[in-house]
């Protein structure tokens, strides 16, 4: 009898530290308090989910955004009437046409098309540019007579039909007599703010890529009592080698390296300071 009552005891106390232990990892990073554990290990989202939380006194919020920037150049002698270009995402999502206008003779102009948290509603993992030229709508959905066709010599459907870029790859093409360079980036863009009555020192913002990516620590520095920070944490060309189809993103405070990829002795739970 003496021995069951022990054996009981034994799975009483073993029950009572698997509670403890489980409860403790369920609701750490996740709260306010600003205490390890919570959504680094277990929530990812979507590339169209908003993030916004509070960790350490550091109320970090972000969204994801994607632009392909670069350049389009007038390769001809003459003027190009009505340049624009679009991105044909493989979610289906036509971007743009972002509209250049009239491009002189050797003329170089900056290009960006962005996607917003809207566009991303469905993972996209590669991307189809051009350039247009010449009769068409400003829509980005219907193209003219001298629109969706045209490689060099402006005439034909050339690789838009069956080429699909990576996100690590840059596109580089001349089509009627436009030459497009563009490269992809995402970037997740937002605030960071100060919730506390207290300096928040040595405040960083980090995003995680399910592709095994670490961006920053975005170092923001030091946060006065309900001090905002515009914060953007950039993924380039080299970040995207494998596709991704969520993110998981948090402030830390406090102790912590700068160096990016590690994390010093403070750094991933250092949300007490």
């Amino acid at each position: 009898m003496l021995f069951m009552k022990r054996v009981q005891l034994v799975v009483v106390l073993s029950a009572l530290v698997l509670a403890l232990v489980l409860g403790g990892c369920g609701g750490g990073e996740g709260g306010e308090s600003g205490g390890e554990g919570g959504e680094e290990s277990g929530m990812a989202l979507a590339l169209d989910e908003m993030y916004d939380h509070v960790r350490g006194g550091a109320r970090l919020i972000l969204e994801a955004e994607a632009a392909f920037v670069g350049t389009v150049e007038n390769t001809t002698a003459g003027t190009l009437q009505n340049v624009r270009v679009e991105v044909h995402l493989s979610n289906d999502i036509e971007l743009g046409p972002v509209v250049i206008g009239d491009l002189a003779s050797g003329e170089i102009r900056d290009v960006e098309v962005v996607a917003m948290r809207d566009d991303l509603t469905a993972p996209f993992t590669g991307w189809t540019p051009h350039a247009e030229v010449g009769a068409g709508g400003e829509s980005g959905v219907e193209h003219g007579p001298g629109g969706e066709g045209g490689g060099e010599s402006g005439g034909g459907r050339d690789e838009e039909p069956t080429m699909a870029l990576a996100l690590d790859e840059m596109y580089d093409h001349v089509r009627g007599g436009a030459r497009l360079i563009l490269e992809a980036e995402v970037a997740f863009v937002g605030t960071v703010e100060n919730t506390t009555a207290g300096t928040l020192r040595n405040v960083r913002v980090e995003v995680h890529l399910p592709n095994g990516i670490e961006l920053g620590p975005v170092v923001i520095g030091d946060l006065a009592p309900g001090e905002i920070i515009d914060v953007e944490v950039i993924a380039m060309r080299d970040d995207l080698m494998a596709p991704f189809t969520g993110w998981t993103p948090h402030a830390e405070v406090g102790a912590g390296g700068d160096s990016g990829g590690e994390h010093g002795p403070g750094g991933e739970g250092g949300s007490s300071g």
